[in-house]
């Protein structure tokens, strides 16, 4: 979908175990702040080369790297936020241009964080097939009581408990935002989705943008809505855009 806008992505899916080991969630942050870091490299040093023949390029001014970041389920967003917590101990600056939720952020707790943790598992099974509206595609003979037991007797998953309060202290406030969300969603129900938003609007945010959908289940908008979805994220984009450009006219 990106590509075919016109923008540049990183995708990164952070590993299941990411949900039951803190050793492997600083993994995937840092692989997602290596990836983000890399791109700004990449295009500082396109920026500072000579072009063609339109002279050197170190004499233009280039437009600020910045990033859209579109997060889905619980473990995306729980990712991004790791990142951006790694990028803010280790002082890296990042430039925003807006947040995209979708699926997501869901509230933890035991039972919610083992569905989710057995239907990603199901998923990926299925070679990237998306959940079920169906309550059972959360459950399985074997994968459920495995997941209580990691949970309860190796894992008490209090850095995962707390990712929502992470998070909302990580997140960058005067930003757009846009939650994509459900009424069929099984894992993430759209109260969690409003409860964040109350929150998330608390605390500063007041760019807020919804796409609901009544229809479609756990990140299953795009497969079942392709033209509402791109429609809504290409408008946000384009009123990113003029936002942040605006910004820079402000700065200069």
């Amino acid at each position: 979908m990106y590509h075919k806008l016109g923008y540049e992505t990183i995708a990164f899916i952070p590993s299941m175990t990411s949900t039951i080991s803190e050793k492997s969630a600083k993994r995937n942050a840092e692989q997602v702040l290596g990836m983000m870091e890399e791109r700004v490299a990449s295009r500082t040093r396109q920026h500072a080369s000579p072009r063609d023949n339109r002279g050197d390029a170190s004499n233009a001014s280039p437009s600020p790297v910045s990033f859209v970041a579109h997060s889905f389920s619980g473990n995306g967003i729980y990712t991004f936020g790791r990142a951006l917590e790694l990028a803010q101990l280790r002082n890296v600056k990042l430039r925003y241009r807006g947040l995209i939720f979708d699926s997501t952020p869901p509230k933890i707790d035991v039972d919610r964080f083992v569905r989710g943790f057995v239907g990603g598992i199901k998923a990926r099974s299925r070679s990237g097939a998306a959940q079920d509206l169906d309550p059972a595609f959360y459950q399985h003979w074997l994968l459920t009581p495995l997941a209580y037991f990691s949970l309860f007797l190796v894992f008490h998953g209090k850095h995962y408990q707390e990712f929502q309060e992470n998070v909302l202290n990580q997140l960058p406030q005067r930003i757009p935002s846009l939650f994509i969300y459900s009424k069929r969603d099984i894992l993430v129900p759209p109260q969690d989705v409003e409860a964040f938003i109350a929150e998330f609007q608390k605390r500063g945010a007041s760019k807020i943008e919804r796409l609901f959908f009544t229809d479609s289940g756990h990140i299953m908008h795009y497969k079942m809505h392709p033209e509402e979805y791109e429609k809504k994220v290409a408008d946000f984009l384009h009123e990113c855009n003029e936002e942040f450009e605006h910004k820079n006219q402000d700065e200069l």
